[in-house]
């Protein structure tokens, strides 16, 4: 909740080259760190209330950890999407499976439910990419990128199967793979062609 309220409010502001937040115009900022007379569907308690049960000091921590922020580089939220449309880490990606999905009736409005119903492994990931791939430092790494995206594994389940390499590893090549693919379309289509045949 933290981290996107600032998100919300910083990206505006960087754009515009804004250094005090309280000056961008179609900010909600000033509602919050002040008693400035509230627009009627703008609710700050619940936001607030994340920072002290205390409106005051609430309103003073929330100040300080925007500003915080301000000119520093925030985090693609959508590097945490999975499976295409489920947004979180491979432990929430688990549980929705689990939960919502793996029993429910195929729906044949909703193609996903049937992907996600199969077990993709990182098992069956490498064979396809070490097929399509021959060089093996690329494979490796597009292997532990769709190994992240698409099977709900932990971290430390996908660095032990792929080894030499540690949580924060698979984090920082799929990372890598992801703003990699946005400049290289050439990778982009080699990859789409790897979703679908995991699919």
């Amino acid at each position: 909740m933290h981290h996107l309220s600032r998100y919300i409010h910083l990206n505006p502001v960087r754009a515009n080259l804004v250094k005090d937040p309280k000056n961008y115009v179609w900010s909600s900022y000033r509602f919050f760190i002040s008693k400035a007379t509230n627009v009627p569907w703008l609710k700050t308690n619940f936001i607030l209330s994340n920072f002290d049960k205390d409106i005051q000091k609430a309103r003073g921590l929330y100040e300080k950890f925007v500003l915080e922020g301000v000119g520093k580089e925030l985090p693609e939220i959508r590097n945490d999407l999975q499976a295409g449309f489920i947004l979180g880490n491979g432990d929430f990606f688990q549980w929705v499976r689990d939960t919502f999905i793996q029993n429910r009736q195929d729906d044949e409005e909703i193609p996903a439910i049937r992907q996600l119903k199969v077990k993709i492994t990182p098992e069956k990931i490498k064979e396809k990419v070490e097929e399509e791939i021959k060089n093996q430092r690329v494979a490796r790494k597009l292997g532990i990128y769709l190994s992240h995206k698409y099977t709900g594994r932990r971290l430390k389940e996908i660095a032990g199967f792929f080894g030499k390499i540690g949580d924060t590893g698979v984090s920082q090549i799929y990372n890598r793979v992801e703003k990699a693919r946005e400049r290289d379309k050439g990778l982009d289509q080699v990859i789409r062609r790897l979703e679908e045949q995991i699919a």
